[in-house]
């Protein structure tokens, strides 16, 4: 039997969207006691300068950010945290996904268009996952529906 986890899950999220940081902040906080958001960020900047104080548990990362982009900030994050980075993307651009995935320090991409709980799952699964595994060993898995329609506004 896998152990309890015993403190709450510190979630930092990034998001260019002011619709979409507004629903991550509500779904996580309604996770209450469980988890809950310590910021919510809107680009780069914002990542790094938060990082060292909030010590979250998990970083929600959109690639879509207002300065820079989500793909050229993972592997400054890793080198700055042990937070865990969940990808969370509406693009299913196979090439992206290889990219992220040869990064070898996201967890797990999240794609948008999959239910809400989905979110919550992959937050509550790298937690876990990561809280007993040894740091030397990197997960990768993708949340997929693998047949999303959606795309980005052109």
């Amino acid at each position: 039997m896998a152990p309890k986890m015993s403190k709450q899950i510190r979630v930092l999220a990034a998001s260019n969207c002011p619709i979409t940081r507004l629903g991550l902040h509500d779904l996580i906080n309604s996770q209450k006691p469980k988890m809950k958001v310590v910021q919510m960020v809107t680009d780069y900047k914002d990542i790094l300068s938060n990082l060292e104080y909030l010590s979250p548990d998990v970083i929600l990362l959109d690639l879509d950010l207002r300065i820079g982009s989500g793909l050229d900030i993972i592997t400054k994050i890793k080198e700055m945290s042990t937070a865990k980075i969940l990808v969370l993307t509406g693009l299913s651009d196979a090439s992206l996904h290889k990219k992220i995935e040869n990064l070898a320090a996201v967890v797990e991409i999240v794609d948008k268009s999959n239910a809400v709980e989905t979110i919550i799952e992959a937050i509550k699964k790298s937690h876990k996952k990561y809280t007993q595994v040894p740091k030397v060993q990197t997960r990768l898995k993708l949340v997929s529906s693998g047949n999303s329609s959606h795309t980005r506004p052109g």
